[in-house]
């Protein structure tokens, strides 16, 4: 047997599915949305029949329940861009965590609180203002005791 047989003719042909990064794919080539091998991911696809039309061109397919290798239609939610999807991650993260979706995280001690006791950045980091003063204070014996070893 040749390794290039194609499609139909090659003995581990399965009807033009695939699993790739544990999605499911199907091969449409003539899909906008085809990678190079001509596998297109399978809930876009289920998406696309949906919304009745091609999905635009920055949009994402979200899976609401997280199981990438399972699709079901009423999981799905197609997003304007990543930046949206990335918010839905967010919020579902902080609800999981501390059951308010509002919450963010502190990226110094890691602990949810609310947005009125938090400091945000230009970066999106929220961030506790005592986390912020230990941090500093933290950095500053640091930087003193280097001093001092000099």
């Amino acid at each position: 047997m040749s390794r290039s047989q194609k499609a139909q003719s090659n003995p581990n042909w399965n009807g033009g599915r695939s699993i790739k990064n544990g999605y499911r794919t199907l091969l449409i080539p003539e899909h906008p949305r085809a990678d190079s091998s001509g596998y297109v991911l399978e809930h876009i696809i289920i998406a696309e029949r949906a919304l009745g039309r091609s999905l635009p061109v920055k949009s994402v397919v979200h899976h609401v329940d997280e199981q990438q290798g399972r699709v079901n239609p009423n999981d799905l939610v197609i997003c304007q861009d990543e930046n949206y999807h990335r918010i839905l991650h967010q919020r579902s993260r902080a609800f999981d965590a501390c059951g308010n979706a509002n919450w963010r995280k502190c990226s110094i001690c890691k602990h949810y609180d609310s947005v009125e006791n938090l400091r945000l950045d230009g970066f999106g980091h929220a961030r506790h203002k005592a986390c912020i003063n230990e941090e500093s204070r933290v950095r500053d014996a640091r930087g003193r005791s280097q001093c001092v070893a000099n």
